[in-house]
């Protein structure tokens, strides 16, 4: 049964350093909710708090109401993932699985029930006599999913399950990962640094920084409607350009009104509008409503699905626009040192101030 979590004025210090501020978050019931940001965000500390291996100067975490601090690590009935999988290599891969029910005394005959529907949920039953090491990383990615889930925690914690995967693979996982979660419905909370993994994979994002909580959002509110310029820098591929203000405080850009659909946000003396490469369109013409940026064409650069066309503005900032190869885009682009019109429509005009 999924239960949801409450985590109230959490915070870790290391003597001066911050590890986490004072956090305040709310988990639901069944959701699939990423802990996203970089190193030394917090992340991973405040993931290890929730597991019981590290202890916070302060705060509460709940389990359906319950208390969780001050219980030990193997009494919280929660399942683990580690980054490097923390596998017993002398170990089959059935002795793996098996392991958190020996901890339990659970029963020859149930544990070994329970072990062969586990291993069948990440697809390797077939694999249940084989040794670890004799495995793939991805096999043995699974292996630690079976053994996490096999004693049917209340909550599941992934901490960068998938980093050691090669691209394909890894996409290929987190796909899957995403299934089993809907099948299940257990409360997941998983850690990563990747941006794109985690947009694929969440409810909802947690993006993090400097110990402190920055937004939490679904991931398309996240990427289409970032808090502040640390949020839409570190959600996706972005160019920022700054804003000036008008005398009634309205903003511009090269001395244009800027049309927005919603209001500026975060804190900050600058106003800076977020441009996405994949957002703007070559104009030819009339400018159909968007807003306008001017430059000159330096580079175009073909990436298979897509193509690159880096633009130099007249201040001399450097942006981009990206266009998708599809018939008849590459016979209509740009020359190097050519004039270019970029619009961004208004409901893709994002406006940002310093986080």
């Amino acid at each position: 049964m999924a239960n949801p979590i409450a985590i109230r004025d959490v915070r870790k210090t290391y003597g001066d350093f911050v590890a986490l501020g004072s956090i305040d978050l709310d988990i639901e019931a069944g959701e699939f909710l990423t802990l996203l940001g970089p190193s030394g965000s917090g992340k991973t500390t405040l993931l290890m708090i929730m597991a019981g291996f590290i202890r916070p100067d302060r705060g509460s975490i709940k389990v359906a109401g319950r208390e969780i601090l001050r219980t030990p690590p193997h009494k919280r009935n929660i399942g683990m993932v580690f980054q490097n999988y923390a596998l017993f290599p002398h170990m089959d891969v059935a002795g793996n699985v098996a392991f958190p029910l020996r901890l339990r005394k659970v029963g020859q005959a149930e544990a070994d029930k329970r072990v062969r529907e586990a291993l069948r949920l990440v697809q390797l039953e077939q694999f249940i006599d084989r040794r670890v090491d004799q495995l793939s990383g991805g096999q043995r990615q699974r292996v630690a999913l079976a053994r996490a889930m096999v004693f049917e925690p209340e909550i599941l914690l992934m901490d960068e399950p998938l980093s050691a995967l090669d691209k394909k693979l890894r996409e290929e996982m987190q796909v899957e990962l995403k299934h089993l979660h809907q099948r299940l419905g257990m409360t997941t909370v998983y850690v990563t640094h990747d941006q794109r993994e985690a947009l694929t994979m969440s409810d909802r994002v947690a993006v993090m920084n400097h110990g402190a909580l920055c937004q939490v959002a679904p991931p398309r509110e996240i990427y289409e409607a970032p808090s502040d310029r640390f949020v839409a820098d570190f959600i996706g591929e972005s160019y920022f350009v700054a804003l000036d203000a008008g005398g009634g405080g309205e903003l511009a850009l090269g001395g244009r009104p800027v049309r927005l659909s919603q209001p500026p946000r975060g804190e900050g003396a600058r106003h800076y509008l977020v441009v996405r490469p994949e957002k703007l369109a070559l104009l030819d013409g009339e400018t159909g409503g968007h807003n306008v940026l001017e430059g000159k064409a330096e580079d175009v650069v073909f990436q298979g699905e897509s193509v690159l066309i880096a633009v130099r503005l007249a201040d001399g900032q450097r942006i981009a626009v990206r266009k998708s190869t599809g018939h008849g885009v590459l016979s209509g682009l740009p020359e190097s040192g050519e004039a270019v019109r970029l619009g961004l429509h208004p409901e893709d005009s994002v406006v940002v101030r310093d986080a």
